[in-house]
């Protein structure tokens, strides 16, 4: 499905009292403005469009191997482009994502997943799926000490 409905809540929904959750849960969504529960239904219930049927994939660019600049750049280049939520950008080192991968016995180009982004927010690009493989999970969990 290229076009994912979604229904944004007030979250976390986790640790609320009953009130909390009524208020924000039967409340308005914070992006559609109409109340979650009526978003919810209209989003189960009314017919797909020609555009929701299509089905199929398309390749996502993971971007270059390596990167050649400074971290400051890099951090700069996800801001501009809205790709980070502006915690600090701390990037693995290719001796860290080898360590990772003497965890596992599978091969690093295999592909173990794909994933869609997807967002109703105006503006805001719509993301074709992409596919991530042993090695891209190991770049991802490799934090520098």
């Amino acid at each position: 499905m290229p076009a994912l409905r979604v229904t944004y809540l007030i979250s976390p929904v986790w640790g609320k009292t009953a009130e909390q959750i009524r208020k924000d849960i039967v409340g308005n969504s914070p992006v559609s403005g109409k109340m979650v529960m009526q978003d919810i239904i209209d989003n189960l219930t009314r017919p797909l469009t020609a555009e929701e049927k299509k089905s199929g994939s398309r390749e996502q660019s993971a971007g270059p191997a390596t990167f050649t600049d400074t971290p400051e750049k890099l951090g700069q280049y996800f801001m501009d482009n809205r790709m980070t939520d502006y915690m600090p950008i701390l990037l693995p080192t290719e001796e860290k994502v080898k360590e990772m991968l003497k965890g596992t016995s599978h091969k690093p180009d295999e592909v173990v997943g794909k994933m869609a982004a997807h967002t109703q927010m105006p503006g805001i690009e719509v993301f074709p799926h992409w596919s991530y493989t042993v090695k891209t999970v190991a770049i991802n969990a490799s934090w520098p000490a």
